[in-house]
């Protein structure tokens, strides 16, 4: 499964033992302060005038910073931290072969499975009220086949009772996913084996009023299904978001651009037009709630089902020797671009969204170590680092603050200093050919050190 969404705090990337998935968070809500036992991945930088300047006036400016990232699987808030990783697979896939899993750098570590208390709760339909679908092999019909048959209060108070038992805490954060498939709220987008929503809606619509033509009963149809199901979704919703509001609620699939032809030569990615149009139709549903799950399976499959020892010894060292590092390497990265040129009130995001600009760091500036339990990116942005996140990002700012895409006064400061210092008269020097001179020193000091 796939997903989430941030309108303004950030990006979560989930991995699960059958999918990759791109998460966000829409909320304001603050970080409880990490706990001392919490695994962590900890990012340790200097300012910029230690790295530029030798001068003891402008170190004694400068701050040192240590980021720690908590990562603690006891359901912390992925909030505000500009990316994190959620890990969810099944706990005993690997057990069993006396394998462990290093999932240290992730933010939270959840199971698919009926499991209560998990950062990550995933609401499938026999989890969450009482869900009005169609069993289609069987044809059989639960709690009214349709939304307009069924019983909205009833569901609404086993939804309550079921999200009490799998959130027990009332001031937990996390993540609520709610999991409903068999049939969309809006009637056009109830195709293929969806189809039967709509037959069996026409036909309610014909047993309320025998009088109704058969195009009448079809935009009757229509009209009733989607109410209906508005109402399921919306009031679901809403009780969710009242019950624990410190969890960010949503629904799997949504938003969905339907845009599935990879395969066709011209394949753009883009949605369409109609597309574009249904969603915003359901401005309701985006502003009732407080995350957005959509799908971004990946079509090469890119993900490992553990059958046996083999698969589960190749998926650990896949962890230890390549994934791990590189989410420490890409969580460090969005908080350091945040924290530099969004102020810390923001994240970065691209400035031109179809570039292939990413968050990384610099491999000649930073390294990433695993000691004790924990991911270590040690190291010191250099004055290139910020400025190429300057010229390739923007900010984002997180709801209720302000941010602006700049880099802090100082570093203009130290920038002068520097060129002072060695004695630079020439006022035509560009910021390019200083931060290329900054650059070749980066590199033969680090090949000093090495």
């Amino acid at each position: 499964m796939g997903w989430y969404i941030q309108k303004s705090r950030g990006f979560v990337l989930l991995l699960s033992a059958f999918t990759l998935s791109l998460l966000g968070v829409i909320s304001s809500t603050t970080l409880l302060p990490p706990t001392t036992s919490s695994p962590s991945l900890t990012l340790t930088a200097t300012s910029l005038l230690t790295h530029t300047s030798t001068s003891p006036q402008l170190q004694r400016q400068t701050s040192f910073t240590t980021l720690t990232l908590p990562l603690s699987q006891s359901s912390p808030s992925p909030l505000p931290y500009p990316f994190i990783v959620t890990w969810n697979i099944p706990k005993l896939v690997c057990n069993r072969y006396n394998i462990s899993l290093d999932t240290s750098p992730y933010r939270g570590v959840a199971t698919p499975a009926k499991v209560p208390g998990q950062f990550l709760s995933l609401f499938y339909t026999d989890r969450l009220g009482l869900y009005p679908h169609v069993d289609l092999p069987s044809r059989q019909q639960f709690y009214g086949g349709i939304p307009q048959r069924g019983n909205l209060r009833a569901s609404l108070a086993k939804a309550r009772a079921d999200i009490n038992y799998y959130i027990p805490s009332k001031t937990a954060r996390g993540l609520a996913v709610i999991d409903w498939e068999d049939w969309r709220p809006l009637w056009a987008r109830n195709w293929g084996s969806k189809w039967i929503y709509r037959t069996l809606s026409v036909t309610h619509a014909r047993q309320r009023d025998r009088s109704l033509t058969a195009w009448r009963a079809t935009a009757t149809a229509k009209k009733q299904f989607q109410a209906a199901a508005r109402s399921y979704m919306a009031e679901t919703l809403s009780l969710g978001s009242r019950l624990r509001p410190n969890y960010q609620w949503g629904f799997y699939l949504f938003p969905n651009c339907y845009n599935h032809g990879w395969m066709v030569p011209g394949y753009t990615g883009r949605c369409t037009k109609e597309v574009m149009g249904q969603n915003d139709e359901l401005l309701w549903l985006w502003e009732a709630s407080s995350a957005l799950y959509p799908s971004i399976y990946l079509q090469v499959r890119m993900f490992f089902v553990c059958w046996g020892w083999a698969s589960c010894q190749a998926l650990s060292s896949y962890l230890t020797t390549t994934l791990n590092p590189y989410v420490a390497n890409v969580t460090a990265a969005a908080q350091l671009c945040g924290d530099f040129l969004c102020q810390g009130n923001g994240r970065c995001v691209r400035k031109h969204y179809e570039s292939d600009h990413y968050l990384h760091l610099s491999s000649g500036n930073f390294r990433i170590l695993r000691a004790r339990g924990t991911y270590m990116v040690l190291g010191t942005p250099s004055l290139a680092d910020l400025t190429l996140f300057s010229r390739r990002f923007t900010c984002q700012c997180y709801a209720g603050r302000t941010c602006s895409p700049k880099l802090p006064i100082h570093l203009s400061k130290a920038l002068v200093f520097r060129l002072k210092h060695q004695g630079l008269s020439d006022k035509t020097k560009t910021l390019n050919k200083v931060i290329a001179d900054m650059e070749q020193s980066t590199i033969k000091e680090n090949l000093k050190k090495h």
